[in-house]
């Protein structure tokens, strides 16, 4: 990444208010309020135990995740601030995941704060722009097309905004491969859960957030 420091400097706090926001379901907020009902969204609706768990795996995961790059950053003679951002969107995608695995929905405050943390990040901005455009609309509108023809439900609009965030962040070519890449990964799951339950895949209903977010992080350490 070769943006200015400033931009870069812009990049951390908007990824950092994504994460912390309790309006947005920040998973900081949600653990420091666990004692009071869970009234963040991801663990709306979980057992405090149940939800503490599971916040808090996804949380040594990530420290675990962030010490790894640390050690690699030292070595491949990294920037700091580029690894903190990279840290902080594993920790924005990673919330993303949970929440549309709890509520089936990838909420604008985050979605749309990538969006603008990903054109503050590049070099070219008005490229990343026009990046974005193309990665969020395109998808949907062909999604929308086949959805009238099959008469089965399409992209949601949530999914597009993140993917014209992958789009801002990466590029038109490491977006199609992220986005191919988690469309196999989510075929592959469901079919493996259909088995496990003996169920029709059909019936599954498995949201694609999470492995779009998948596929964003690890495209964008791959081809940054």
């Amino acid at each position: 990444m070769t943006g200015l420091p400033a931009a870069e400097i812009a990049t951390l706090a908007l990824l950092a208010v994504a994460i912390l926001d309790p309006r947005g379901g920040g998973l900081v907020a949600g653990l420091w309020r666990r004692s009071r009902g869970w009234a963040c969204p991801v663990a709306r609706g979980l057992a405090p135990p149940v939800g503490f768990r599971l916040a808090s795996v996804v949380v040594v995961l990530l420290l675990v995740a962030s010490l790894a790059m640390a050690v690699i950053a030292g070595r491949a003679q990294i920037r700091p601030i580029e690894m903190a951002i990279a840290v902080l969107l594993g920790l924005a995608l990673a919330l993303l995941s949970l929440i549309d695995l709890r509520q089936f929905r990838l909420p604008d405050r985050l979605t749309l704060t990538l969006l603008v943390a990903g054109l503050l990040q590049g070099p070219e901005p008005l490229a990343a722009l026009l990046a974005a455009i193309a990665c969020g609309l395109a998808p949907y509108l062909l999604s929308q097309i086949v959805a009238r023809i099959t008469g089965r439900e399409g992209m949601g609009a949530g999914d597009a905004k993140l993917m014209a965030a992958m789009g801002a962040w990466l590029d038109i070519p490491a977006t199609a491969f992220a986005v191919a890449a988690a469309a196999l990964a989510g075929i592959a799951c469901t079919l493996v859960l259909a088995r496990i339950r003996e169920r029709p895949a059909r019936l599954l209903r498995l949201p694609f957030g999470p492995f779009l977010c998948a596929a964003f992080w690890l495209a964008w350490i791959t081809f940054r």
